[in-house]
């Protein structure tokens, strides 16, 4: 009996050392930062290199069987359904550069291979490598929690975000976005910040609906990760706000009188968190690191959100360019000047996609990607899972409003690795 015991207590010290390790890739996987400041060359990226290494081990442990055969399953057809339609991109943003010219700035032949190389590779290394959505999901969760803690012991001790910053080679990046009154994490900065922390956001919302006795916990991750992540940028308040949107919604369905215990819960959690912010006088502290958030009440909405979006702010330095026969067609460059002569500079990608591509494809484009993402959810019928999907859907939509972001390749790797393994396909229904 007592060798039994040791046996056991052997094997879930296994399991927890690798959900550790696991957590750990999946850090670095999120907040990717490049490792040309350890003196590798500038290609690699602590993503890229998480892929590979997740690819490796998936290989070595013999679960890396490629099988291509024909399926019925939403999720796998989804997927096929944006990963054909990119490369047919691929293959007409080769056109454009073949006949237009590279230009100057981010082209969008080059953005399509690194997409294929994370949504790609990527998702068949993740589907492989972890044994759940709920082990990845939790992997997300704690890796976000990790970085909440560094965004908030770089405000309140200053020194380490100095040390962090060498260690990432984001010095000088970090100075400039600090002059511009924005707080950083660990490799982790402005809206795209908040985009790599969001995913944690879905965790919370699913874990929550799920557990039907420690459920609040995760109101109170929400919390801390909605706080960490407004901090770095304001669109963390928003994402914060949608999933507790989603979990009113959703808690009706996946729980009795789920509705009522998520406000009861809701308005509990943040009654202790400001009780918590004034009884250890952090009104200063926390009022200095939220500052643009403030700012938000001066300058409003519309102008602080949309108006520089479309260039209409004095001195913005967006360009959107008009709609002419040159960006009808398409001029590669998603952002920069393009060797015919159109300049565009502007965060969203829905903008940067329409110069890139041109107007059609890119509405095209976008038409594929939102419906084969939405679709695979009609076979989900677990409330839990299904509110967490529609989470990350208003996410992409939204990540793609701020960021260029759909073609990054991470989210749609995440989403779709998520699907899958919530399938638990084998043998013929692999990719």
């Amino acid at each position: 009996m007592a060798e039994l015991n040791q046996s056991r207590t052997m094997q879930k010290g296994f399991v927890m050392s690798g959900v550790w390790v696991k957590t750990l890739l999946v850090f670095f996987f999120l907040f990717e930062f490049n490792l040309s400041a350890w003196g590798l060359p500038t290609i690699m990226t602590s993503r890229r290199v998480v892929v590979l290494i997740v690819l490796l081990c998936v290989v070595f442990s013999g679960r890396g069987r490629l099988v291509f055969s024909k399926t019925k399953d939403l999720a796998i057809l989804g997927y096929k359904g944006i990963m054909r339609f990119q490369l047919f991109v691929l293959i007409y943003s080769g056109f454009l550069l073949f006949f237009i010219g590279r230009g100057s700035g981010e082209h969008i032949f080059y953005i399509l291979l690194r997409f294929f190389y994370m949504a790609g590779i990527g998702l068949f290394s993740f589907r492989r490598f972890f044994t759940s959505k709920e082990e990845l999901l939790r992997c997300i969760l704690i890796a976000t929690l990790v970085q909440v803690g560094f965004i908030l012991l770089f405000i309140i001790a200053p020194q380490f975000q100095t040390i962090c910053d060498q260690f990432t080679g984001e010095t000088i990046i970090t100075a400039s976005l600090n002059r511009r009154g924005y707080r950083t994490g660990f490799a982790c900065s402005t809206s795209m910040g908040v985009l790599k922390m969001s995913p944690a956001l879905a965790s919370c919302i699913y874990f929550y609906l799920k557990d039907k006795v420690k459920g609040n916990i995760y109101l109170v991750y929400i919390l801390l990760i909605t706080v960490g992540a407004t901090i770095i940028a304001r669109t963390g308040l928003l994402m914060g706000l949608i999933a507790l949107l989603i979990i009113l919604i959703g808690s009706g369905k996946a729980k009795s009188g789920g509705l009522f215990k998520a406000i009861s819960g809701i308005l509990i959690v943040i009654i202790i968190a400001l009780f918590t912010v004034y009884a250890l006088n952090l009104d200063d502290l926390f009022s200095g690191a939220f500052d643009r958030l403030f700012r938000l009440r001066d300058v409003g909405l519309y102008n602080d959100f949309f108006a520089g979006y479309f260039g209409q702010i004095e001195g913005s330095k967006t360009i959107v360019p008009p709609l002419t026969m040159k960006t009808i067609i398409g001029t590669g460059i998603t952002s920069g000047i393009s060797s015919n002569g159109i300049a565009v500079n502007v965060d969203g990608g829905f903008a940067r996609m329409y110069v890139a591509i041109g107007l059609p494809l890119a509405i095209l484009f976008y038409i594929i990607v939102f419906k084969n993402t939405l679709f695979p959810t009609k076979r989900i019928t677990k409330p839990e899972f299904k509110y967490t999907m529609l989470f990350l859907f208003l996410y992409l939509f939204l990540g793609e409003f701020k960021e260029f972001f759909i073609d990054n390749g991470f989210a749609i790797c995440i989403i779709f690795a998520l699907l899958m393994l919530d399938g638990n396909y084998g043998g013929e229904n692999e990719i």
